[in-house]
């Protein structure tokens, strides 16, 4: 069986992204795509420890490298999670319509294949390539529950594994298909409802969060960072005073201890870890999984840095004229 290179050496890595990959329901042999990965990581982290390596020590070169190799793996690695997490929840949203459609189809006299095959719609999505494979399944000969347990699987949700194992339950106790699935309708549909009105309840906190990462925390760095400089280049303006009068003053006056790029890396490395926390805190508020806030890092990061940008040098602008 051909297995690349690099897939072969990164197993752990390769089994993540063979399991992502049926989520994803994506095309490209996982294999392969582990492969392209692994090797895009490692250029990219020996074009990394080559340049810091010219431009500062070995020291600093060596866990560049490890670092961007780690990075470049994550970020593929995730945007792969989140096209497995919106596919499963596009297939949630419209399962419920779905199911009523099947049920309806059953009562009408279809039998399950036929029922599967009419059911699938285009606008249904995903469920519309899913319903077509168990209706092409159970026209070959394959068990029903079996059928609906693998189409379970493909999906990252436990929402519709719940519901599946529901309905696969009431088959194998001789229940109605029609019935249970008008039942599971409801129920999902409740369930879907139930979360809106969550999220909407919980909105204020999002906005709450979102302010004083993006737009409070910048500004309040920002003014810092100008001020540090405006006092730094004030104070190192100032002649030095005599000693006979520097002992005779009620105040002591010297230079500013620290520096400003200080500062300002201070400010930038905090506003970014900041705004990696407080994403993974809106998705844990939103959905109860963190990783559902992983789209707002960006967002955040961007808008923090930039609004940072602009109110260090409005302020210092400002402030410099009064100074001056």
């Amino acid at each position: 069986m051909y297995y690349p290179l690099f897939a072969r050496l990164f197993p752990f890595y390769t089994r993540a992204i063979e399991k992502l990959t049926v989520y994803a329901d994506m095309k490209r042999d996982p294999r392969e795509h582990a492969n392209f990965v692994i090797m895009l990581s490692i250029s990219l982290a020996i074009i990394t420890f080559v340049a810091v390596l010219i431009f500062w020590t070995w020291y600093f070169a060596i866990i560049s490298f490890f670092f961007i190799f780690a990075l470049v793996m994550l970020v593929f690695y995730l945007l792969l999670m989140l096209k497995a997490d919106k596919r499963s929840s596009d297939a949630e949203k419209i399962l419920p319509d779905a199911l009523q459609l099947m049920a309806t189809n059953l009562r009408a006299g279809l039998t399950t294949d036929k029922a599967f095959l009419v059911s699938a719609r285009e606008e249904f999505g995903v469920l519309n390539d899913e319903f077509k494979k168990v209706a092409k399944e159970i026209a070959t000969g394959k068990d029903l529950v079996d059928a609906l347990n693998e189409m379970s699987r493909r999906f990252k949700s436990n929402i519709i594994g719940r519901t599946i194992d529901l309905i696969t339950f009431g088959i194998t106790s001789g229940g109605e298909l029609a019935p249970l699935l008008e039942e599971s309708a409801s129920s999902l549909r409740q369930q879907l409802l139930t979360s809106k009105q969550i999220h909407a309840s919980v909105m204020m906190y999002t906005i709450f969060i979102f302010a004083a990462v993006g737009l409070i925390s910048p500004l309040l760095f920002g003014l810092s960072t100008a001020l540090t400089e405006i006092m730094s280049n004030s104070l190192a303006s100032i002649e030095a005073i005599p000693a006979d009068v520097a002992s005779k003053a009620p105040l002591a006056i010297s230079g500013v201890i620290i520096s400003v790029p200080f500062v300002r890396g201070f400010s930038i490395v905090l506003l970014i870890v900041s705004s990696i926390l407080s994403s993974l805190v809106l998705g844990l508020i939103n959905s109860g999984e963190e990783k559902d806030g992983l789209k707002y890092i960006p967002v955040l990061i961007v808008l923090s840095l930039i609004i940072y940008l602009i109110v260090g040098v409005v302020i210092k602008a400002v402030l410099s004229a009064f100074v001056s």
